[in-house]
């Protein structure tokens, strides 16, 4: 009886001491683009603050878009030192949707 209260509490503690399990993280171009796009470009894409384009009007496509995002053009800064590339990809995605 006593051994088996005993394995019964150090199941119970390996159990309360394990890492819970990790959940694969879904990169969110929306939210992305919300912090880090929206100043300039506005929620609609369209705003086009301190010189920014009009999103839903451009004529580059996502590879295009991509180059811009990562190396940056004219006043805006390229984000590759701070988006991974999964990132910048997804928050492309995103602005290929507004319209």
């Amino acid at each position: 009886m006593r051994i088996t209260f005993v394995l019964i509490i150090l199941s119970w503690y390996v159990w309360a001491c394990s890492a819970p399990e990790s959940k694969p993280q879904t990169i969110s171009g929306v939210e992305i683009y919300k912090t880090r796009c929206v100043t300039c470009h506005g929620t609609d894409g369209r705003m086009g603050m301190n010189g920014a384009k009009e999103l839903p009007d451009s004529p580059l496509n996502a590879a295009q878009r991509i180059e811009v995002v990562t190396h940056g053009r004219n006043i805006m800064p390229g984000f590759k030192e701070m988006l991974s590339e999964e990132e910048i990809k997804a928050v492309v995605e995103f602005t290929m949707t507004l319209k």
